[in-house]
This record gives C-alpha cells, structure tokens and sequence, in this order.
C-alpha cells in the first residue's frame, strides 16, 4: 500500500488526509489528460484543442475528494451509532453483522456508490468486509487505518489497493460507552469520483496507474469486480488505464506507451505531442 502524508487543518473538523492531490505522486498517475477532447474542423484541415489548465482540475480534485470524505464521515458516525451493529460485533457474531449490515451497504452503493464497508478489530485484523464477506481474518496495513490507530481520529485518504482499486477510504475509531472497540471503514472507488468531476467540468477525464506498483494478475480481477470496459494490461508500456470512459482510439498511444509522462510538466508535454500530430 502506498500514500503520501498531508494533515489537513479545519475550524470544525479533525481529520487527516493522507493524499490529498494525486495528479502529483510517483506511484500514482492521475493523468488528467484534459486535452485529449477535440473538435474537427470538418471545413477545413486544422484541429481546435479544448484544454483546461491542469492546476484547475487539481484544485477540483481535492475540493471534490475532500467533500465526498465530509459526507463518508458522516455516513460513517451514523453506522457508528447503532446498538445491534455494535452487539454483533462485540459478541464475535459474523452472520449476524452481516445480516444487519446489508441492507445498508445495499443502499449506500445504490444511492451514493460507497462500494467498500469494513469491520476491523482493535488489533488491526479485518472482521468483516460487508461487500466481500468471504474474506476476512487478515491484518490490514493500509496507513489510514494505521492513523486512525495511532491518533484516534477519523482519518481520510486515497489509498491503491492490490487488485489496483483505487479507493476513497474514511476510517473511525468505533466506541462503545466511550471505549474503543475497533474501527469503521467506508470506501468509494475513485473511478465513481472521476465521473462526478467530468459533469462539473465538462469533459473527459482520463485515469491511468502506474505499473510498477501492479500485479498483473490481481489487477485484471479488480478491472473485472469494477465492471470497468478494458483490461488491456500490454496496450502501454508503463501505465494501465483505469475508468469507465473508452479511450480516443489509439490516438494517444504513443505518447504514453513511452516514459514522456513522467516530464515535469505533463500538461506541456501533451499539448506539444497534440499540435505535431494536428498540424
């Protein structure tokens, strides 16, 4: 698992953050390709590029992660709060909490696409993960849950998992009387995220992973338990694409099947390889 650190202050709200921009981080390549949209000049030979200053979709980047963090968290208090939960967790009953536990986990994914709910003892051991209640019983490493444990305060972050799912993660300390009896996770893919900044913005986005923080194999069964379009592992040479949108056929591939990307300035670099290729 891999994160950045960044505490992010508010008059009203503690809460940490352990990514809060990911269109800047090695490991991670939101490559917002803004430019990628374009308009044909069908009376004539030039191509129009739409583009948008990439500082601008990162500011809505973090604005629109930090408000579907504010509404996990407060979906999260809610959960906190009801006794039954509480009493199947303490008394190790595991069918029981699944029972209570999904008709809500049902309404959150259709409502709000919130699509991990977790249980996680004191220790850190998952007791159960409500959208995959199969597997359970392993330690999680994951540093919002780390933070969590070393602060007691709630605590957001994107963070990659294995399969390359890329989640929105809130995690809370559970009380019980006062007393800490585990912790709540709440999740949202950020696939979900990138489609709510496409309305606002009005174009595509474009969602890519670097490889090298990949398995292979993991990775094309999280493509397939996404239900996202394409799994094409070899289209790229150091990058996977994760989203719901279908790529421009071809037309950026050779761009990004070499290293160009990682140039300081992916905004630059793009424009430049578009305006050779349209003129």
């Amino acid at each position: 698992m891999v994160s950045l650190s960044h505490t992010v202050p508010s008059p009203s709200v503690r809460i940490r953050n352990p990514i809060l921009g990911l269109l800047v981080g090695a490991f991670l390549l939101l490559l917002t390709i803004v430019v990628l949209s374009t308009l044909w000049m069908y009376q004539g030979q030039n191509t129009a590029l739409l583009h948008y200053p990439i500082e601008t979709v990162s500011r809505q980047w973090s604005s629109q992660q930090y408000q579907e963090a504010m509404f996990l968290k407060s979906q999260i208090h809610a959960i906190a709060k009801i006794e039954t939960l509480k009493q199947a967790f303490l008394s190790g009953n595991r069918s029981a909490l699944l029972q209570q536990s999904l008709p809500i986990n049902r309404m959150m994914l259709e409502d709000n696409y919130i699509t991990h709910f977790c249980f996680h003892d004191l220790s850190g051991v998952n007791f159960l993960r409500v959208h995959r209640p199969d597997q359970f019983g392993d330690k999680i490493d994951r540093h919002t849950l780390k933070q969590a444990q070393a602060t007691g305060e709630t605590v957001f972050g994107v963070e990659l998992g294995p399969l390359g799912t890329t989640t929105l993660r809130v995690v809370i300390p559970w009380l019980s009387h006062g007393e800490p009896i585990g912790y709540l996770e709440l999740g949202k893919e950020i696939s979900h995220i990138i489609l709510t900044m496409q309305g606002q913005l009005g174009f595509e986005l474009y969602t890519f992973i670097d490889k090298a923080f990949l398995n292979q194999q993991q990775w094309q069964a999280g493509v397939k338990t996404l239900g996202l379009p394409s799994a094409e592992w070899n289209r790229f040479q150091s990058l996977v694409y994760m989203g719901f949108n279908p790529l421009p056929i071809r037309l950026m591939d050779d761009y990004l099947s070499g290293d160009q990307w990682r140039q300081d300035d992916p905004y630059r670099t793009v424009l430049d390889h578009w305006m050779s290729r349209s003129i």
